[in-house]
């Protein structure tokens, strides 16, 4: 028989997600703009361009942006592009379930500069 959990209190997910956004520091207007645009029923913007040094904290951001996505019902897609050959074929087809037309969905390219002329994104 598994055990019961107490009808209070949060789950460990909701404790897990709590404590990263505890530890995320020095990027709070990145996540408020991303979660009013992601909640909102006309987003204000369709692309939000993260970029800055190695090492800042953008991966980071890109997982938090994912969570919030996932909590406004939204899905996420999320292309690396260490993953993804430099053709322009193989970014498409890596970020094509974003474009199913079934609701909101986020895409997420992280690593982009690593695509090559994947990065490429003219249609």
């Amino acid at each position: 028989m598994p055990p019961e959990r107490a009808a209070s209190g949060p789950t460990i997910g909701q404790r897990m997600a709590a404590s990263r956004e505890r530890a995320f520091v020095g990027r709070r207007p990145e996540p408020e703009l991303f979660r009013l645009a992601v909640e909102a029923d006309e987003p204000p913007f369709t692309v939000l361009h993260v970029h800055g040094p190695g090492g800042i904290g953008k991966s980071a951001l890109l997982r938090m942006f994912a969570e919030l996505a996932g909590r406004a019902g939204a899905g996420v897609v999320a292309v690396d592009g260490h993953d993804v050959a430099p053709e322009r074929t193989d970014f498409r087809a890596a970020a094509a379930p974003a474009a199913t037309g079934h609701g909101r969905t986020v895409l997420l390219v992280d690593t982009y500069e690593a695509a090559g002329t994947a990065g490429r994104l003219a249609a």
